[in-house]
């Protein structure tokens, strides 16, 4: 959120929003959070105009400082939201020069920290009388101690300045004017191990709160590195957590920034969720950054660097049992045989069927899950879904489970006159007696598909690989792997195949690129990267075959869907009515594209035809 501001390898951007699933003809939608209350706050203040806010901190007498990786400024805001100064060009001369900071600390005697991402240091400065004096700087590229890779989150205590290190992946522990201490942290998924953790705060008895970005959790440190717990959200309402990145502490409660889900979600200091905020009378939260809380008033401010602002937020003193608008639970889509859709959601419990032969979608009733959530069938984290194969009389679903590292596959047979249950896998149980899958690390579940071969192939976003199993889900192969060769990826997030099962397109959301495999993982052809201009992608989420080959890909952050060529030639694109979370051609060159609130029915030319609400499926 201390943005990561992506430079690890110097710059790359990431950002929003997590899973979407498609294949040919389900759709799964948001539904109510009733267990958990939305937690509304309304907008006091909007510091617009700024360039791409990535870090903030607010000072002691409630100015605002931010750091904007664009402009490579440090700049600093009075409490009225006027600016006072702004500091800094691009370049490495220390004291005058930043190259895209990415988090900025201040001590409460005025001391700025700012974590200077893309040059590899930490430079510090004093505040006195609206001006900020250079001090010193420490650190370069390196992998030693005092050494950085990207820092992009940072954190001041008492006597001790702590430095997330995101490219080495870990943090580094200083005293108040760079001499180190200690360090702990290395590249994994397992208990103190991190990939690419983005912010850290510190709460009132010293214990360390990080953001391990890549692999969405947080986890919990005494102040000297011990671990003490983690969470992930699996298991509640509101799901798991997509790209935690900014993050910060109230008397016992933790603020979670979740990049890819539009939301701030808010913990107890033991990993117990408590909602996420609702912005009421405002415009919804987009791609929130980094977090840090304003004494003064007991509100929240948070930074939004693709919108360009931050905003200072206050509680209503309000609850309610309905959804956050600011917090959506993302939807799904898939498809199957053209004629049939299911609902549901990350945290949801239930699928839900509907036929779409028709002009409007209608509904048929609840095919899966228990709503209470005691039959052995129960769902608790739904990742993925998916009809197939061909068709389209197997519904498969992947279940992430109650902690989110206890991964469960499901599979229905959708016969004529009823839905029946077929078999569940647990993965974990599946290692006592697969020494192919024993050897594999955790699985983190994620999206679904079935080959017109009728294997079942499974995403998994944080080991960034391919898992596949056959129909009755035996386990088969797996491929892929973390990185930037033709054959890795950051965060693979959704997958479509050809119509004759040659070509698998996965998208990977870090990097804004498609890549096409054999289903045997040999790369094909890749294209994409992260931008907004022909071509380019900015946090896309969902990706579709089109009858006639052409490859289609929900541009989420640009609000747009764009057409490719199986060769990564773009055709054309055209604007979506809301920022599309999924997308799915139906036939008669029709589509249907969901955004966090609704679906839409379009013609081939992106008109919008109908709209119909998520949670039942019917026309609006």
């Amino acid at each position: 959120s201390r943005s990561r501001a992506k430079t690890i390898d110097s710059i790359a951007s990431a950002l929003l929003i997590l899973t979407s699933i498609i294949l040919t003809s389900i759709v799964v939608a948001p539904r109510p959070v009733s267990a958990e209350e939305a937690v509304r706050f309304r907008v006091q203040q909007t510091w617009e105009g700024l360039s791409a806010p990535a870090g903030i901190a607010v000072t002691s007498d409630g100015s605002l400082a931010v750091v904007d990786h664009r402009t490579h400024q440090l700049e600093y805001y009075t409490a009225d939201g006027s600016q006072s100064f702004s500091h800094g060009t691009r370049g490495t001369a220390g004291g005058t020069q930043f190259d895209s900071p990415g988090a900025v600390a201040v001590s409460k005697d005025g001391i700025v920290y700012v974590a200077d991402t893309a040059n590899h240091r930490v430079q510090l400065f004093r505040l006195n009388a609206g001006r900020v004096f250079f001090r010193r700087t420490w650190g370069e590229e390196g992998d030693s101690p005092g050494r950085f890779r990207s820092p992009a989150g940072i954190a001041v205590r008492g006597q001790r300045v702590y430095v997330i290190d995101t490219g080495n992946h870990r943090i580094q522990i200083f005293n108040r004017i760079g001499n180190f201490i200690a360090m702990f942290g290395r590249l994994g998924r397992g208990e103190g191990e991190f990939r690419h953790p983005s912010a850290i705060t510190v709460d009132d008895e010293g214990n360390l709160y990080v953001t391990d970005t890549d692999n969405d959790r947080v986890q919990k440190f005494t102040s000297n590195g011990r671990f003490l717990g983690e969470w992930t959200g699996a298991g509640t309402p509101l799901g798991m957590l997509r790209e935690p990145v900014g993050i910060c502490h109230r008397q016992g409660t933790i603020y979670v920034a979740e990049r890819s889900a539009h939301r701030i979600r808010r913990f107890t200091s033991n990993g117990k969720s408590s909602g996420a905020l609702d912005v009421d009378g405002g415009e919804p939260l987009f791609a929130p950054e980094d977090l840090s809380y304003w004494d003064r008033g007991d509100q929240l401010v948070v930074s939004e660097p693709w919108r360009g602002r931050a905003r200072r937020l206050a509680p209503t003193d309000e609850m309610t049992d309905a959804p956050s608008t600011s917090s959506p639970t993302r939807a799904h889509l898939a498809t199957g045989s053209g004629e049939r859709w299911a609902t549901s959601s990350p945290g949801s419990n239930v699928v839900r069927l509907f036929d779409v032969a028709g002009a409007r979608p209608r509904p048929r009733g609840v095919v899966a899950g228990d709503p209470q959530q005691r039959s052995a069938d129960a769902l608790f984290s739904l990742t993925g879904v998916a009809l197939g194969p061909a068709d389209g009389n197997r519904l498969y679903l992947v279940d992430a489970g109650r902690s989110g590292f206890r991964t469960r596959i499901h599979c229905w047979r959708m016969d004529p006159e009823r839905i029946r249950f077929v078999r569940s896998v647990d993965l974990e149980t599946l290692r006592d007696h697969d020494s192919n899958v024993a050897a594999l690390p955790p699985i983190r579940a994620g999206a679904v598909r079935v080959s017109p071969r009728g294997q079942v192939f499974v995403l998994d976003p944080v080991a960034a690989r391919v898992l596949i199993f056959d129909g009755e889900l035996r386990f088969v192969d797996q491929w892929g792997g973390y990185g930037d060769g033709p054959d890795k990826f950051r965060r693979p997030v959704d997958l479509a195949f050809s119509a004759d099962g040659a070509a698998l397109f996965v998208l990977d959301q870090r990097r804004g690129r498609v890549q096409s495999f054999r289903p045997t993982g040999e790369p094909i052809v890749g294209w994409g990267a992260a931008g907004g201009g022909e071509g380019e992608l900015r946090g896309p989420s969902s990706i579709a075959v089109q009858e006639g080959g052409k490859i289609v890909v929900a541009d989420t952050g640009n609000s747009r869907v764009q057409f490719f060529r199986p060769n990564g030639e773009f055709v054309h694109s055209w604007p979506a009515p809301a920022p599309p979370t999924s997308i799915t051609w139906i036939a008669n060159d029709r589509w249907i594209a969901l955004t966090d609130e609704r679906g839409y029915l379009l013609s081939g030319s992106g008109e919008t035809v109908d709209t119909f609400a998520l949670d039942e499926g019917g026309a609006e």
